[in-house]
């Protein structure tokens, strides 16, 4: 169940009722008048309202929107962060298979010649024989 406690509201011209909804009340007590008040100011019971719902959600509805706002600017620099990581990862991608056809290719190549440094000592021996 919700907490709640008794609020009053300073009622000039409406109806107890009209200012009930206005300030935001769970209920209002049944024996409230719907005719308008005319007679001045003054003060009425309009039944009860939410414990966390008083004259504090006006003073946090400032820090709550610059903390939203925070948030979602936190949030968009966390999904520019993780796009950068995104592009970064498929560069490295890109570039580590480019370079392990590179050392495919130079490996290749070292093989090839030592299979001919191989071949020309096999002949120099010969030669000295």
């Amino acid at each position: 169940a919700q907490r709640t406690r008794p609020i009053h509201v300073h009622v000039e011209g409406g109806t107890e009722r009209e200012a009930a909804e206005e300030n935001g009340v769970v209920r209002t007590h049944t024996d409230h008048t719907e005719e308008p008040y005319t007679g001045g100011a003054k003060w009425v019971d309009v039944g009860e309202k939410p414990a966390l719902a008083d004259s504090h959600d006006t003073r946090m509805k400032p820090a709550l929107q610059r903390l939203t706002m925070e948030l979602t600017k936190e949030r968009a620099e966390a999904d520019s962060v993780r796009a950068e990581v995104t592009s970064l990862q498929e560069e490295l991608a890109r570039r580590s298979g480019t370079m392990q056809k590179e050392l495919v290719s130079a490996l290749s190549r070292v093989e090839s010649a030592e299979a001919e440094n191989a071949a020309l000592r096999a002949q120099l021996n010969s030669l000295r024989g």
